[in-house]
């Protein structure tokens, strides 16, 4: 079962999360308050998951973050960013964290993101093993508006991507999450034009409407349509839904540390930290995505020593 390294410095938020992950069934936790002693154990102990508050003395949680993407440490990582830490929570995604939670909301939403991630990170070994042999190419899918689908989707194309590009697995964690987020897009607000202002205020009721929605015409008629090209260094995903589409100009903009708070755009600014182009058409149905690969050695303790040492 999953176990998350969760480094926060503030005993009360330490105290929070232990209260949440404890009631998240099967999952444990290790606690410290520091990034020093985070990269410690993270050169000793194989984790599933870094859950970090990014302003700790000595070493912070965006040097944490530089230290396991330096060092290709394969775990992914959220931080938990509070008002005031906009910019840097932002350097955090476009450094490599998998994700991002306000602390005022980590009891209503911290569960949900931890297991977000860990569905991204995980892979299915035997599929892996039959990707080995996979020399490339072109996959399409047109696929009925069902989350289920949608997971499995994302997972063939994490694990294509790992066997053709050589991808670090943290680097996997990130186009897991911003395949989730447009792929959701599409699904949700494209073809089921249900918008992320009715979960603001009413989570269940932005579900109930979702659900409502799969087995109403037109909505239920509609599908959302992948093309993804593997090429030697780089993945070409384009997502197409059938909606209304819309102005993307209208969007405040995703790369703005002033936005990162707001209740909608949440997956645009994702998927914009994660992958290395983003463009819409014209109508504002389609979205596609560039994300190259590369992979860099690993060498946990001999690195963890070196960055402790010139940290500290």
């Amino acid at each position: 079962m999953p176990e998350i390294l969760v480094a926060d410095d503030s005993p009360f938020d330490r105290s929070v999360a232990r209260r949440v992950i404890s009631a998240m069934d099967g999952w444990t936790a290790c606690f410290v308050d520091d990034g020093s002693e985070a990269i410690e154990l993270l050169a000793r102990h194989e984790f599933d998951l870094v859950l970090t508050d990014l302003v700790m003395p000595r070493i912070n949680g965006l040097e944490l973050l530089e230290h396991i993407q330096a060092n290709a440490i394969a775990v992914p990582v959220v931080v938990m960013t509070s008002q005031g830490s906009e910019e840097i929570a932002v350097q955090a995604l476009q450094t490599g964290a998998a994700n991002y939670i306000q602390k005022k909301r980590v009891v209503r939403e911290l569960a949900q993101v931890l297991e977000s991630v860990i569905t991204a990170a995980r892979t299915d070994r035997a599929r892996e093993m039959l990707l080995q042999h996979l020399a490339g190419g072109v996959f399409q899918f047109a696929l009925p508006n069902d989350r289920t689908l949608l997971s499995a989707a994302i997972s063939f194309l994490q694990e294509s991507a790992a066997q053709l590009g050589h991808v670090p697995r943290n680097e996997l964690t990130r186009l897991g999450i911003a395949l989730e987020e447009a792929l959701s897009n599409a699904m949700i607000h494209g073809n089921l034009e249900v918008y992320s202002q009715l979960r603001e205020h009413d989570n269940d009721a932005y579900e109930r409407l979702i659900a409502e929605r799969c087995n109403e015409v037109p909505y239920c008629d509609r599908r959302v349509f992948i093309s993804s090209q593997f090429e030697p260094d780089r993945l070409i995903v384009t997502v197409r839904d059938e909606g209304l589409g819309f102005d993307a100009a209208l969007v405040p903009d995703p790369t703005d540390a002033e936005n990162l708070f707001r209740p909608s755009g949440r997956g645009l600014m994702l998927i914009h930290a994660f992958m290395d182009s983003v463009t819409h058409n014209e109508m504002g149905n389609e979205i596609t995505m560039v994300k190259h690969f590369t992979r860099r050695p690993q060498d946990r303790v001999a690195v963890a020593e070196s960055t402790l040492a010139a940290l500290v």
